[in-house]
């Protein structure tokens, strides 16, 4: 793999985050002598922004949450500018326009902007302690607000049923607040669980104490005298006290520079199999890319995405033609003590195989898994929880659409081995 050119690549990133990151060693990986510099308009080091929930419970502090070590930057000779955010994007004079005034010229240019909570619209939704919970400085509002009761528990509410948002929730219920889950869908977690999983981990959070409603909006948000917040008013027309909002209604792709710049996109920035956009020498990665998946686009907010997207825009930007990664929706974590992971289809379609083990019961050890076959026998999805120590080789099995076929027997028996599918996989993991 090659440099750009004979002279010394000019590498410009925006975004300090997963894609980016990735993206710079990626990049420097293939090209030692090229001119790398990473833009942040946040003025910390870069963070794992999944562990907000545990920096509001305590758990951990910020040194803890940050993704690279301090000489990072050094290391591979990195010019990170934090609070450096940038205004706007020429690609015809291949430059960026920087807050205050200066611009910086590109040979190649990343586009990792990430993605950006998706608001609360409704009257009351601007009033102080209604955020998201996606930067430092939300969990830094969530915490200032859950201080504020002098008389008894503070009460929260968080609106959607979420991953990130039942994080949030235990985290509020672990630092003493009385906390009310309001989600429009008939269910929590209807977009990353099947009925089942998201049934088991509702009566834990019933049995904690938190209240979860679902199938109800929020209408408006009352205010108190000093302009924050101290109810929400549900679309049934309960009130619902509250000292702080915090809205998990889902993310949507910072497009605004790429609106700017008059790049092609839909719900992302569209982009080639290679992650390149229709402008020369601009790619984009990460959560704010559409990528093509199989005659469609989607855009794929997990966290192993943008770390693979950016490698393979990193690579492609320094000379590489590598195809982005196949795109799989999978998520893990413990919540409210239930450990619960997916991949891929979570609910079974017509036409395809169930298998399954399990209903999550005291009677079968806390354990449920279902694993979902296509019409030919391949992987489509899988459902775990209480033993999830599978899930990575089931989302290397999708990614690679290895046949089930002589280990579809065993799949969900105890203790299966992996290796009777690694054996005769074609192309193993390396």
């Amino acid at each position: 793999m090659t440099a750009v050119g004979t002279a010394a690549a000019r590498y410009v990133i925006v975004g300090n985050s997963a894609a980016g990151l990735s993206a710079a060693e990626a990049i420097r990986e293939a090209d030692p002598r090229g001119e790398i510099t990473i833009l942040s308009d946040e003025d910390r080091p870069a963070y794992s922004r999944i562990f907000l929930p545990d920096l509001i419970a305590g758990k951990i502090d910020f040194g803890r949450m940050t993704m690279r070590r301090p000489d990072f930057c050094s290391r591979l000779g990195v010019d990170l500018r934090l609070g450096q955010a940038v205004t706007r994007v020429d690609v015809r004079e291949r430059r960026v326009e920087l807050a205050g005034g200066r611009s910086l010229a590109y040979d190649r240019l990343l586009l990792a902007t990430g993605a950006l909570p998706v608001p609360l619209d409704v009257p009351g939704g601007d009033l102080a302690g209604v955020t998201g919970l996606h930067a430092y400085e939300d969990a830094m509002i969530i915490l200032e607000r859950t201080r504020r009761s002098e008389d008894g528990p503070g009460s929260a509410v968080v609106v959607g049923g979420g991953p990130v948002s039942i994080k949030t929730a235990e985290a509020l219920y672990k630092v003493g607040q009385k906390v009310t889950v309001v989600v429009s869908s008939p269910a929590i977690l209807s977009r990353t669980a099947d009925a089942l999983a998201a049934d088991l981990l509702a009566r834990r959070m019933d049995e904690a104490g938190v209240r979860v409603l679902t199938g109800r909006n929020v209408a408006t948000v009352e205010g108190d005298r000093d302009g924050g917040v101290k109810a929400v008013v549900l679309d049934d027309g309960e009130t619902v006290r509250a000292t702080v909002v915090v809205v998990g209604k889902g993310v949507r792709p910072n497009l605004s520079l790429a609106a700017g710049a008059g790049l092609k996109c839909g719900r992302g920035i569209l982009v080639s199999p290679r992650l390149e956009t229709e402008a020369p020498g601009v790619y984009a990665a990460g959560d704010v890319a559409e990528t093509p998946v199989g005659g469609r686009t989607v855009v794929n907010t997990m966290w192993p995405n943008a770390v693979a997207q950016g490698r393979t825009a990193g690579h492609n930007m320094a000379g590489a033609a590598e195809d982005s990664p196949v795109s799989i929706r999978s998520n893990a974590g413990t919540f409210f003590g239930l450990t619960l992971a997916t991949v891929g289809q979570t609910e079974t379609r017509p036409g395809q195989t169930e298998l399954v083990r399990g209903d999550g019961s005291a009677a079968a050890g806390g354990h449920y898994e279902k694993v979902i076959l296509d019409e030919r026998g391949a992987l489509a999805g899988a459902v775990l929880v209480g033993r999830v120590d599978s899930v990575g080789f089931l989302r290397w099995c999708l990614s690679r659409g290895v046949p089930m076929d002589r280990v579809r027997p065993h799949l969900i028996e105890p203790g299966f081995r992996y290796s009777a599918v690694l054996a005769q996989a074609p192309g193993r993991a390396g």
